[in-house]
């Protein structure tokens, strides 16, 4: 059923532009919407608006009925059986009258000079117009009433208004539907209309690629000073939000959406241009991003659904050079996306084409190798002081994205008191320190350690006197030299006042601070709670090795200040120039904990070189897969308290960097205290029942900067805590206790 009604107007005056709106369920957001459309500073008459309801089970129709009542804009409104929001807009493609056409979503609004500004920039290029117009999105972020200019594709605006020919700047790519205006007798021409299997999300950039792939040049107008408030409800359930949720969108969006387009360019006759390649890669990219998540949707994909997910990405990466991947800079991409796309569908069986030299152990006389590989593992001969020798360790970590393995880093531990040179499948394979990229086939002992204690770059000297102007102008780096940029240098070279953090370095590298710290190992649980694994290694020490510099770090404030005080723990302050202090000369630095505020507890702008070997004490058992999270941070040690959690971290292809070298089994720490009996303190063994609940990270507080979190109010209401509560009262928890008691 559809039923149209509509204020009067003239039917010979054409608009300059139709705005579209598919509506859904947005009654609270229609008001804010309906007022931006009253509020822009243009005629009313160059306006139509079409609002169009898609079965809308709320109070929408009713509040669209009474502000077209009382409105100057010409408008009108379609009703029709839920179908989806392109459906919803097809249907107002057909009674579109406007010049130009554009698909503003009813739970957002326009700026006041949102359309004025529009219509100015149609009005300048009238004699040569774009393919179509794109405007500025801000986001409106309903639950803090603020708004945000962060959005990853702000970029095309940096330059301000203007017109691209995304054949010269293929990363100016549009995909927002609610911000593109194109040329409704165009669209017309080709019987454009949205992709009604697409239902989640992906719709506009089909729409709005499929308009430009026709055109002759594909030219967007940017108009920078028409802002769009894109809303982002407080209540996170647009269809965006939850499209991510929905099984659909790894599987029909990449068949009916970029297969599609792909589709369409061969039906042409020519690849795939880059700006496509450039917008599928975006689109693509955010999927394996979200992935890395703990707790991520595609995490409940079925092995069905992500077997469709991969056959369609290895279709759509067929036709995407390596190039765009390599030169795509849209968004910050990291080189661990680049190579699952290239090595893990494009060259699934790639050989690695160099070996890193990434790190060295000078105590232990080893050095660490790395390459990258997709297939089956390479064939290794490492030849060490002239014979055939195996790695002192090695291991094949396995990049999973998406529930597939798209490639390995291969790690290898060496000895490096001796020449070694490596062949790969029977070739020899280059060398390179790092990034340096100067391979060499065969390293001796003394270029690895040369590289490894050359450590940061060296400043470069500031010279003075007409004599040294070209060295100076070299020092400093410049195309040209001025006297300005000279005497700039000279007073960078005298002395000036000190600032806080350069009077804590100072601190830090003192005779002094050398001497009470020098060699220190620095211990921490969290720094406001003690009684972890750091405050009982830190006993461990004091009574067995009593020679090791070893403190312990805690905020004054803490409740276990005191009880450590005054059991003769050497304390450091948290935040305190001691503790910096500590941490400079550190040669171990141990922690029950793995956050930022414990890895790198330094204020911003302070560098102090971190020398230590981190030892990460863990505070439990690992459970679930922490690779992601572990393997961003610097750990030579960790810990282990079982076999299966041991091997689950060094074992051979899984998602873990970390070899047998950086990871110890060493059973549950203190678990020994549970069964320790003395026999001088006591006539009778005590029996010790163990409760160990699980903990709940929903009924606490967000962490602050330093890992303290509360109890939300209402917690004892919970039904944790209820259970919690029912179990120790219970009458057969009680009697089992009295049970193992007397037994």
């Amino acid at each position: 059923m559809q039923e149209s009604s509509s204020t009067t107007y003239s039917e010979t005056v054409e608009p300059v532009i139709s705005i579209i709106s598919a509506v859904y369920n947005v009654a609270e957001y229609l008001p804010a919407y309906l007022g931006s459309l009253d509020a822009q500073l243009v005629d009313p008459k160059k306006i139509e608006v079409i609002l169009v309801s898609d079965g809308s089970p709320d109070e929408s129709e009713q509040i669209i009925k009474t502000w077209m009542a009382t409105t100057r804009i010409p408008s009108c409104l379609l009703t029709k059986a839920n179908g989806g929001q392109a459906s919803a807009r097809n249907l107002g493609l057909e009674s579109a009258r406007g010049t130009w056409v554009t698909f503003c979503d009813p739970d957002d609004f326009l700026d006041p000079a949102y359309l004025s500004e529009v219509f100015a920039n149609i009005k300048l290029n009238a004699d040569n117009p774009p393919a179509m117009y794109a405007t500025r999105l801000v986001s409106y972020i309903e639950a803090t009433d603020s708004y945000s200019h962060s959005h990853p594709l702000k970029r095309r605006f940096r330059d301000g208004t203007r017109v691209v020919d995304l054949n010269r700047s293929p990363d100016f790519f549009h995909m927002h539907g609610p911000t593109a205006i194109v040329n409704r007798m165009t669209a017309e021409r080709m019987s454009l209309r949205f992709s009604e299997e697409l239902r989640f999300s992906f719709e506009d950039a089909h729409y709005v690629a499929s308009y430009l792939l026709d055109q002759d040049v594909p030219s967007i107008g940017y108009v920078d000073t028409a802002v769009y408030n894109y809303r982002i409800r407080a209540a996170r359930n647009s269809s965006v939000q939850i499209g991510a949720t929905k099984p659909e969108k790894y599987t029909e969006v990449l068949e009916y959406g970029h297969l599609d387009l792909i589709a369409q360019c061969k039906a042409a006759g020519h690849p795939v241009p880059k700006w496509l390649q450039f917008m599928m890669l975006y689109d693509t990219l955010w999927y394996y991003r979200g992935d890395r998540r703990v707790g991520a949707p595609s995490k409940q994909l079925t092995a069905e659904h992500l077997e469709i997910f991969h056959r369609n990405m290895s279709e759509i990466l067929a036709e995407i050079d390596d190039e765009s991947i390599g030169d795509f800079e849209v968004m910050p991409t990291d080189q661990e996306l680049r190579n699952a796309l290239l090595l893990g569908y494009r060259h699934p069986n790639s050989r690695p084409s160099q070996i890193n030299i990434i790190e060295h152990d000078p105590q232990r006389e080893m050095t660490r190798l790395e390459y990258l590989y997709s297939g089956a593992l390479p064939r290794e001969e490492i030849t060490y002081r002239g014979r055939l020798v195996a790695p002192k360790m090695a291991k094949s970590q396995a990049v999973r994205l998406m529930g597939r393995v798209l490639f390995f880093h291969r790690h290898i531990w060496i000895p490096s008191n001796g020449t070694f040179t490596i062949h790969l499948d029977g070739v020899m394979t280059p060398l390179v320190f790092g990034r340096t990229p100067r391979p060499v086939f065969t390293i001796r002992p003394i270029q690895v350690q040369r590289h490894f204690d050359k450590g940061s770059e060296e400043t470069l000297p500031i010279m003075r006197g007409r004599q040294n102007s070209s060295k100076l102008k070299r020092a400093i780096g410049l195309a040209e030299f001025t006297v300005k940029n000279r005497v700039a240098a000279i007073r960078k070279s005298l002395p000036q006042r000190k600032t806080p953090l350069q009077r804590l370095k100072d601190y830090i590298e003192s005779p002094r601070a050398t001497y009470v710290f020098g060699g220190s190992w620095v211990l921490m649980d969290r720094p406001g709670v003690a009684n972890d694994n750091a405050e009982h290694l830190y006993r461990y020490l004091r009574a067995k090795n009593p020679k090791i510099n070893a403190w312990f770090v805690l905020e004054k404030e803490s409740a276990d200040w005191q009880r450590l005080e005054d059991e003769g723990f050497r304390l450091l302050e948290y935040g305190s120039r001691s503790h910096y202090a500590a941490l400079g000369h550190a040669v171990v630095y141990a922690s029950s904990h793995l956050d930022r505020f414990v890895t790198n507890p330094f204020p911003k702008g302070l560098k102090v070189p971190q020398a230590w070997k981190f030892v990460f004490l863990q505070h439990g058992v690992t459970l679930h897969d922490q690779s992601a999270w572990f393997n961003s941070k610097k750990i030579d040690l960790l810990i282990t308290a079982t076999r299966d959690e041991y091997q689950s971290i060094v074992g051979d292809a899984n998602t873990y960097k970390f070899t047998a070298k950086e990871v110890a089994l060493t059973g549950f720490p203190r678990h020994d205290a549970l069964t320790a009996y003395d026999p001088s303190k006591s006539l009778k063994r005590v029996k010790t029942v163990v409760l160990s609940p699980t903990w709940r990270a929903g009924l606490l507080t967000v962490a602050d900067e330093r890992g303290n979190r509360e109890l939300l109010e209402g917690f004892e209401e919970s039904t944790y805590a209820r259970s919690l509560s029912a179990v120790l009262g219970s009458a057969t928890f009680i009697d089992g206790l009295a049970d193992v008691i007397t037994r």
